[in-house]
């Protein structure tokens, strides 16, 4: 097992005694990574493996489906039903996703659990080699579809957290200046409910300004 380079590696010296009298004082040296103990590392190192996996065998499903999809419904743009999918493909993945779920679960991060994992990937991999020779060429497609759908999800999350942001400074802008603010609640983004809390108090207020004695 060699280390990488790139790693952070740090030595713990701690100093003990032998239990052999005439060796003396000797002294223990252990690596980690980042300060990491060794289970740590490999449970960090498990994971990433795991989640590499699942990955793959998703781009090997998206590959199945538009293979699939060529051979029984070529003229069609929509999706095949999944009554239509092929069972022992469905089989296949399925037990792989049981087995990392199982082997998460019990937090195994042993090289058997790694070879559980691999056995059944290639298996996967053997039936849609055996079926669909081409399948790879869609992979591709499939993973320029994953990126650009990863990209939507994003842009959405950060689309209604820049929502919430706005929406809680102009409730607090409300407050303070609701002549100018109760303009922007006119906007059908925003809930009905503040659109009449906004002109209540802007009523209020011009209630309040209107009634002040002048000077």
């Amino acid at each position: 097992m060699f280390l990488n380079p790139k790693r952070t590696v740090k030595a713990n010296v701690r100093k003990r005694n032998s239990i052999f009298p005439s060796l003396g004082t000797t002294y223990r040296i252990s690596l980690s990574d980042d300060g990491l103990s060794p289970q740590e590392i490999q449970k960090r190192e498990f994971n990433k493996f795991a989640d590499k996996t699942v990955d793959e065998v998703s781009t090997m499903i998206g590959c199945f489906e538009r293979s699939e999809k060529k051979s029984k419904s070529p003229n069609s743009d929509k999706p095949l039903p999944y009554e239509k999918l092929d069972n022992e493909f469905l089989k296949l993945t399925v037990s792989f996703f049981q087995i990392i779920q199982e082997i998460k679960y019990s937090g195994d991060t042993s090289q058997y659990a790694k070879n559980r994992i691999t056995t059944s990937l290639f298996g996967i991999t053997r039936w849609l080699d055996n079926k669909y020779p081409l399948w790879n060429n869609e992979r591709a497609e499939v993973e320029r579809n994953g990126k650009e759908i990863e990209k939507r999800v994003k842009k959405e999350f950060k689309a209604k957290r820049f929502y919430k942001t706005k929406f809680a400074i102009l409730a607090i802008a409300t407050f303070f200046a609701p002549f100018i603010f109760c303009w922007f609640s006119l906007q059908k983004k925003y809930p009905k409910w503040f659109k009449v809390i906004s002109f209540l108090w802007a009523l209020f207020f011009a209630i309040l300004v209107y009634r002040n004695p002048k000077v």
